[in-house]
């Protein structure tokens, strides 16, 4: 692998190197709220959204930001969004770009009685590793491939948030990599509106028997949560008690992301207080469809002692939730 490549990573000027160009900002997808971001970014007069910089991290206009999240619906942490830089608070300027922390106990309409936070106003670029590719930036590959550790706490690329590494004498060699393969994974994509955006993690985070021929006419029914987003609920195939009661049992594959589910609260509910012939349809049903969707799904459960003793995996889960497999079809 060459590393000779000249990164657009940094930016020179005079001969020195300025100050970095790109930044990385953590997200809570659960809480961060893409309705008030598409009212903001779609707003011509406003012509972008907000971000609290409480670190005081040295941003201007004109940087490039890229988003990270985490608590997606689909479980993989990875980077999501890609943003310019077209304004950034600096003291005594642009009263505009002021993030405001409200005190609830104190008058809201007072400005001097809210905590001014400085601000960054971003503008969205474009959306990545939506359908496709979405392992490119995830946690594991940023970790793996580029160095990065401990990555939610971190909000920007600079050496020393890095771990040092060295490729025939050259340091800085994996961050550049990382702005160049960023750089160069959002030009083969098209922007993609947040409307977009939003529909795809709502499909994405839909109750997993939605979708199923036995269980799509039953009531899915779910709202909307204050990030902006369809409710939903994860559930255990292989429940947590397994885990907890038993310390010798596989804590991997508890937590495993084959073994998580996303079911409306309905059917949450429902498979575990539900009647007894609903509940075996519903386990049966989910334990189908993980094996359909993931081929190593058999693999993880072999690490179960009695199945990997030669009990039937199916029969085995049914006995965790006090169900017995029926000789009729489930």
């Amino acid at each position: 692998m060459s590393n000779k490549k000249i990164s657009k990573f940094e930016s020179v000027k005079d001969g020195k190197k300025a100050h970095y160009k790109f930044h990385l900002f953590p997200a809570n997808f659960e809480t961060f709220n893409f309705e008030k971001l598409k009212e903001e970014n779609d707003n011509d007069e406003y012509a972008g959204f907000l971000w609290k910089n409480s670190g005081n991290l040295k941003v201007e206009k004109g940087d490039i930001a890229y988003i990270y999240y985490t608590n997606l619906p689909d479980r993989m942490n990875r980077i999501l969004l890609k943003c310019e830089v077209i304004d950034a608070y600096k003291k005594n300027e642009n009263e505009n770009c002021f993030y405001y922390e409200y005190d609830e106990e104190k008058n809201p309409n007072d400005n001097d009685s809210n905590e001014k936070i400085p601000g960054i106003l971003l503008k969205l670029k474009t959306a990545m590793c939506v359908k496709d590719g979405r392992e490119k930036f995830s946690e594991d590959k940023l970790r793996e491939e580029y160095g990065i550790n401990n990555f939610q706490g971190k909000q920007h690329l600079k050496e020393d948030f890095l771990q040092e590494k060295i490729i025939n004498g050259k340091q800085d060699y994996y961050q550049k990599k990382l702005i160049d393969d960023l750089e160069n994974e959002t030009k083969k994509h098209k922007m993609i509106s947040l409307e977009s955006l939003i529909n795809h993690m709502n499909t994405i985070s839909r109750c997993s028997l939605q979708t199923s021929p036995k269980f799509k006419h039953e009531n899915h029914t779910t709202f909307v949560k204050e990030n902006g987003l369809n409710y939903y609920e994860q559930h255990h195939l292989i429940q947590q008690f397994n885990g907890r009661n038993n310390e010798e049992f596989p804590k991997d594959v508890i937590n495993n992301e084959m073994n998580l589910i996303n079911l409306c609260p309905n059917c949450h509910r429902r498979i575990h207080n539900g009647k007894k012939e609903d509940r075996e349809k519903m386990v049966a049903e989910l334990y189908y469809k993980i094996r359909s969707e993931h081929e190593d799904f058999d693999s993880l459960l072999s690490k179960i002692p009695e199945i990997r003793d030669g009990e039937n995996a199916l029969d085995w889960i049914l006995k965790q939730y006090k169900l017995e497999k029926q000789d009729k079809d489930i």
